[in-house]
């Protein structure tokens, strides 16, 4: 009986196996003959080489909390035992299988290369293989035996009294209760230490390797921290908070790009968290920056939802500020002119976008059927509406519970025309939004006669006169006379020249 379970146990524990026909085959390819005893042997030991780069790839993709084994696993695995990689596998593309005529038997699709073409091309292939350092290490033991790399001591070396003691001491020091070793700096208070802990997180975002899928959400949270939170930091005008509150709406940014999938539902809370925060007065200027720089970030339509209906009624608290000359507030002033450079930016971006949304060529570059890289993919979470039921989320860096079926950004929101947008945006920026366009060179007009009276001219108006724009927002070449006679401000940064816009000018021109 016992002879019978061995075999059932033995059978129902298959292993794929290599015949040793197959390897015989792959010996004569490269010219060898090889005898049945010794394919046989190489057949077993190839099935366990592939057993243990198999277990190892698993333990790989694991680590990596998924499910689907990819061929970088694998490769990662070879590498681990030191094993060249496979290369021409690595694709996300499915590869072409061709069937065979003589049986039910398919097999890749090899492209033909031009060798003359890929001779004389000037992009020289980058090689598959990894340049690797191995290292070989030996080092003398206490008694001056060298002793190789990798060996096994043969007794288990014990910890020495001082040893043993220094270790009591730490863990006492760390688990205790001692108010004086407890006392840290406060995060809010190091920004030092808040630009490092959001390099890690970029870090952890960019690698690809990681599975974030149940971590988003905290991650999220904590970024939206430092562009919302008014920092203890902040006080100090020497503390370039600012910096920090643009590299994490950049991050957050780049977290909706690469897992959008995974932070869709969060999409409109963050936008209700940022709506909250700008529409608070009693928060600081730098929070209010922080939810400007966050919009912008997430697109130029959550700035045409959130930021662009809320204007008129910010515009006012910003404009008293902006009019106190009070050496009191030289502080606060200097606080507003980042908001109002931040806001700037963005109602920028928003025009230029619905310039080139309203371009009559619906397959060229910046028309309807043209996808664009501004075109970012969580726009289209704002047409969705939020799920209904279940108890309300608690908003990040506002600390107030979000209502369920509340007003928000996800409500319809009746489409502006790009002449109504550039009217209102006149009336708050002026000058500063139509320099930042350019609104082309003057038409020439005819000559005078040499005896004709130059008629005076009209008395000055205290209502700012709006420059024309156009109607079909054609976007043209750049002219000496319509590029931006100023550079775009970088907020946050003073030693780093602005970038500036791929389309550096756009000529507008509509009777107003």
């Amino acid at each position: 009986p016992s002879s019978t379970g061995a075999m059932s146990e033995r059978e129902e524990r298959r292993f794929v196996e290599i015949p040793r026909e197959s390897v015989r085959l792959m010996a004569e390819s490269t010219g060898l003959e090889l005898s049945d005893e010794v394919a046989a042997l190489l057949a077993e030991d190839v099935c366990y080489r592939l057993r243990e780069a198999t277990q190892n790839s698993s333990q790989f993709m694991k680590h990596t909390k998924r499910r689907k084994l990819t061929v970088e696993d694998f490769n990662r695995a070879l590498r681990w035992s030191s094993v060249e990689a496979v290369c021409g596998y690595g694709s996300q593309e499915a590869l072409p299988l061709r069937p065979a005529r003589e049986g039910e038997l398919y097999f890749p699709e090899d492209r033909e290369v031009n060798l003359v073409e890929l001779a004389l091309a000037t992009n020289i292939p980058k090689g598959c293989a990894e340049t690797a350092v191995r290292v070989h290490v030996s080092y003398l033991d206490g008694k001056g035996n060298l002793a190789p790399q990798g060996s096994v001591p043969s007794a288990v070396s014990s910890l020495t009294d001082d040893l043993l003691k220094y270790y009591q001491q730490v863990t006492r020091a760390v688990l205790g209760d001692d108010p004086q070793l407890m006392k840290v700096k406060s995060v809010s208070h190091d920004l030092e230490q808040l630009h490092r802990l959001l390099q890690v997180a970029r870090s952890l975002v960019r690698n690809p390797h990681l599975c974030l899928g149940p971590y988003v959400r905290s991650l999220v949270g904590s970024v939206l921290y430092c562009v919302l939170e008014p920092l203890a930091a902040s006080i100090n005008p020497l503390n370039d908070h600012w910096t920090l509150r643009d590299g994490a709406a950049l991050l957050l940014s780049h977290i909706f790009w690469t897992h959008g999938d995974l932070v869709s539902g969060l999409y409109q809370q963050i936008l209700l968290s940022l709506q909250k925060v700008l529409a608070d007065p009693v928060r600081p200027l730098c929070s209010h920056y922080g939810a400007v720089v966050g919009l912008h970030a997430l697109g130029w339509k959550a700035v045409e939802r959130v930021l662009y209906p809320h204007l008129s009624t910010y515009w006012t608290n910003l404009q008293a500020v902006l009019d106190d000359y009070s050496v009191s507030n030289a502080q606060v002033k200097a606080d507003g002119h980042k908001v109002y450079g931040a806001i700037l930016v963005a109602v920028e971006r928003l025009l230029k976008m619905k310039a080139q949304a309203a371009e009559p060529s619906a397959g060229g570059p910046g028309g309807r059927g043209f996808r664009r890289s501004e075109d970012l993919p969580w726009d289209s979470l704002l047409l969705q509406e939020s799920p209904s039921g279940g108890g309300a989320e608690p908003s990040f860096g506002s600390g107030l519970p979000l209502p369920p079926g509340g007003a928000g950004p996800e409500d319809p929101f009746p489409s502006v025309t790009l002449a109504d947008i550039y009217r209102e945006l006149y009336a708050f920026f002026g000058d500063s939004l139509a320099i930042r366009f350019g609104t082309g060179q003057p038409a020439p007009t005819a000559p005078r006669p040499p005896g004709e009276k130059k008629e005076p001219a009209a008395a000055p108006d205290s209502v700012r006169k709006m420059p024309q724009l156009t109607a079909s927002a054609v976007v043209s070449g750049p002219s000496p006379a319509s590029r931006y006679v100023q550079k775009l401000p970088m907020i946050g940064r003073t030693g780093r020249p602005a970038r500036r816009w791929a389309l550096s000018d756009y000529s507008l021109y509509l009777p107003l």
